[in-house]
């Protein structure tokens, strides 16, 4: 079995005391009131998707990246 690696950016951004991560390349996105609340749950919503999309073989559609003003 292959290991692959795959990498993601992710912008987190504080507005108005709040956190928000925003994964780029499958424009995810979550909020909370502390970085490492925000930190985990991003994580949690990224590996989420990609098991999803492995379970059900549906890898054509896991890259949905954020809209072009996001990664400006």
């Amino acid at each position: 079995m292959n290991n692959v690696g795959m990498t993601f950016n992710i912008l987190i951004r504080e507005k108005e005391d709040v956190f928000i991560a925003h994964c780029l390349e499958l424009d995810v996105v979550t909020s909370s009131p502390t970085l490492e609340i925000v930190e985990a749950d991003i994580m949690s919503l990224i590996t989420a998707q990609i098991e999803y999309a492995f379970e059900n073989n549906n890898l054509d559609n896991l890259f949905h990246p954020a809209p072009r003003e996001v990664w400006k």
